[in-house]
């Protein structure tokens, strides 16, 4: 089933009864291997600890905590087993670390740039629309008649800066006061991090 191992997966690799290639089982080799290296980290009497049945968890990465529930199932599954009863269980549970000073710090930089960048690729089309407006105005030749019609060229383009202005300011302070509603850290404080 697809659904079901969308996560992960559980594969047995050996029980009791395998054996290797040289006859004897999988404990015996195992539990003779640790035996024969005993150093610092095992002695005789923990080799014992490593035969049984093995398996492997595999998982997506994208879902983390899908190990330890994978992990937590096949563990049931063979207590289950060996216990002889349906009725036991192993409840998993998943605490996190908090996160630390570093890591809120990375994630707002990295925020603040993806938020800054949009403003940076945003706002330059904003006033390149506004040339749309002289562009219509040449092809008409409004400013040609308002000329003839005695309105001085300092005028002209003094109404046209400051309606560009205008409605420059709209998608201004639309953004600022939305930096402020939405609480945009990077943005709207002046403390250096």
């Amino acid at each position: 089933d697809f659904d079901a191992s969308l996560y992960g997966g559980i594969y047995f690799t050996h029980d009791e009864m395998s054996a290797t290639s040289s006859g004897s089982t999988f404990d015996e080799t195992v539990i003779q291997s640790c035996a024969k290296s005993t150093g610092s980290y095992t002695t005789t009497e923990q080799c014992d600890n490593f035969g049984g049945i093995g398996y492997i968890v595999n998982y997506n990465f994208t879902s983390l905590h899908s190990s330890l529930l994978y992990q937590a199932t096949a563990d049931e599954a063979l207590l289950r087993h060996y216990q002889n009863d349906s009725e036991y269980k192993i409840t998993a549970s998943v605490w996190p670390l908090p996160i630390t000073q570093v890591e809120e710090k990375y994630t707002l930089a990295s925020n603040s740039f993806s938020a800054w960048f949009l403003l940076v690729l945003s706002f330059p089309f904003i006033a390149g629309s506004f040339a749309i407006f002289i562009v219509s105005e040449r092809e008409s030749k409004a400013k040609h008649l308002q000329t003839v019609a005695g309105v001085q060229p300092n005028a002209y383009w003094l109404s046209t800066y400051c309606w560009d202005i205008m409605n420059y300011q709209i998608p201004l302070w639309t953004v600022i006061i939305l930096m402020y509603l939405l609480d945009v850290q990077s943005f709207i404080t002046n403390q250096r991090h």
